[in-house]
């Protein structure tokens, strides 16, 4: 069975000419609601484009903190906040 070039851009197909109107194309395409939770394939490369920089971002990132540190500054923030709500009550 041959691969589908449909959703290839024309560098896959040997067409380089068309790449700009492929991307225009594409870009507009309606996903598929059960696949994608992106409406526009240009919605999901987008967030694709924001999430590797915040990736990158938090790998340059000199402070490490190990799972174990995280989660008891997390249960020290709780439990200050319930003891400021029983003061409230």
């Amino acid at each position: 069975m041959l691969p589908s070039v449909e959703n290839q851009p024309p560098q896959a197909v040997g067409n380089s000419n068309n790449l700009i109107i492929w991307r225009m194309i594409m870009s507009n395409v309606v996903l598929d609601y059960r696949v994608s939770e992106f409406d526009t394939q240009q919605q999901a490369d987008d967030y694709d484009v924001w999430f590797r920089q915040k990736v990158e971002e938090g790998l340059k990132c000199k402070t490490f903190h190990t799972h174990d540190e995280v989660m008891e500054r997390l249960r020290q923030r709780r439990e200050n906040t319930y003891t400021q709500i029983e003061r409230l009550l």
